[in-house]
């Protein structure tokens, strides 16, 4: 019965912290006290929970002095064999182990001991649980959304500029500033040697309409790069051939250095033919390795494509080398009509197409199925919104819309479908309790189990576990 009570006592208590448990394995850990030592100084975890044997209870201050439990107050020595029986589902690997929980119980990390990332382990017991990373009420600033970025957390306002944002101490700075100099920037390399001719009026138009300033479509830092790339919607002016001034949208890419903060602006390179029509542009960023893809879409009257490539920068100019273009689904365009809306977030190895039955797994240019519970009646029914892939446990998380066919207006539910990289359900729930009591900006995943949001109506910056 203690056991019993123990294991309720332990998955059920929504701890203030991280549910840290390492089973150790007496005869396995000739290593372990290395480890160990650098879990102990993780500021992240006030409590982990060491699990061994029932049988070693009786040598309990022996097994406390073995592996200097008692040199720390993080460390509470648990002799079980119910637990290990429950840790030993989501982990049985040979040796001793480590496993991290959220708020939710859900498992979020887990590694044998010897092999354990301690950068991991900080990351997985900082982001465990539903909780308010920033006040926001005090800031002189309206926030737009936040996202998670190659390790690093970005914060959008409503002018087009981009802030870094440090969950740790709250920090936030101005990164990329939507100003008189990136204006003159983007200008000057769109023009060149004609900036002094053609720059003046240009700037007349935007003085006027404000609008036309430049906008961000999306934004990418690859998790092995220390490049913040923006890709920006601009306004440029020509002469028809009546002589009538007509304003058409280009895009240019920012790339700026997070240490060094230079940066440098690009054009599409037209040379290249997949990029030559004025009507393509680039809709998304995905950062993945070291390197920035690019999806870039053609949503013509008579013909429609999508594509991902790699961006690459020469001079001023940046193109797409392995380039992908089959990433859409079979009959997709036929099937959404004029919709070409995706999601694409932090994922960094996928994108799913908001109408879409599959997600793409850029990594290895694969179309998984999803294996929704809830059956399409029709092509609206389903709205896909944000996906994520964790390339360790080789599974998807998909967050999506159901709407509900019946009534007026429609109901709408916010569902999570967790599945293998074969398309084999592992969860679909609903998760509309999550949002409930306050109005908030499009979600971005932090992990498998956690959305990092803008509470609108509390004004803070939080997480959400699900």
């Amino acid at each position: 019965m203690r056991f019993v009570l123990l294991l309720l006592l332990l998955f059920s208590f929504r701890a203030s912290f991280s549910k840290v448990f390492i089973h150790l394995k007496i005869d396995d850990c000739a290593n372990c006290s290395l480890v160990l030592k650098e879990i102990w100084k993780l500021k992240t975890i006030d409590t982990v929970y060491v699990v061994f044997p029932s049988k070693f209870e009786m040598e309990k201050d022996k097994v406390i002095n073995k592996f200097g439990l008692n040199k720390t107050e993080m460390a509470k020595a648990i002799f079980s064999d119910s637990l290990i029986g429950k840790l030993s589902k989501f982990y049985n690997g040979p040796g001793s182990s480590v496993l991290v929980f959220n708020s939710k119980d859900k498992l979020l990390y887990k590694s044998s001991l010897k092999e354990a990332s301690i950068g991991a382990l900080r990351y997985f017991s900082f982001f465990d649980r539903t909780r308010v990373l920033k006040d926001l009420s005090e800031e002189k600033v309206n926030y737009k959304s936040v996202s998670f970025q190659g390790g690093v957390f970005f914060l959008q306002d409503y002018f087009g500029n981009v802030y870094t944002f440090s969950p740790v101490n709250g920090q936030i700075k101005l990164f990329v500033a939507n100003d008189d100099d990136l204006i003159e920037k983007i200008y000057k390399t769109l023009y060149g040697k004609k900036y002094e001719e053609k720059f003046p009026f240009m700037n007349s138009v935007l003085n006027k309409t404000q609008s036309f300033k430049p906008s961000i479509t999306s934004l990418a830092k690859p998790p092995k790069s220390n490049d913040l790339v923006i890709a920006y919607k601009i306004r440029d002016y020509f002469l028809d051939k009546s002589g009538d001034t007509m304003i058409n949208i280009k895009n240019v890419v920012l790339k700026k250095n997070m240490k060094t903060k230079l940066s440098e602006i690009y054009l599409l390179d037209k040379n290249q033919k997949l990029l030559a029509r004025s009507d393509v542009g680039i809709w998304s960023l995905i950062g993945v390795g070291s390197k920035t893809k690019a999806l870039i879409a053609h949503h013509g009257s008579k013909k429609k494509y999508m594509m991902i490539g790699d961006l690459d920068y020469k001079d001023s100019l940046v193109s797409l080398k392995n380039v992908d273009n089959n990433i859409v689904p079979q009959n997709y365009y036929e099937k959404a009509g004029s919709s070409m809306a995706f999601a694409s977030n932090i994922s960094r190895y996928s994108f799913v197409l908001e109408l879409s039955d599959s997600v793409y797994n850029i990594a290895e240019k694969k179309m998984v199925k999803i294996p929704h519970k809830i059956k399409r009646l029709r092509e609206d029914d389903l709205i896909n919104s944000r996906i994520f892939y964790d390339p360790s446990g080789k599974y998807f998380t998909l967050y999506y819309f159901w709407y509900i066919p019946n009534g007026k207006p429609r109901k709408v539910i916010f569902r999570i479908v967790q599945f293998t990289n074969n398309g084999e359900l592992i969860s679909d729930f609903n998760i509309n309790e999550v949002f409930e009591g306050f109005k908030y900006s499009p979600p971005s995943f932090v992990h498998s189990n956690q959305f990092i949001i803008l509470d609108q109506t509390n004004k803070q910056i939080r997480t959400v576990d699900f």
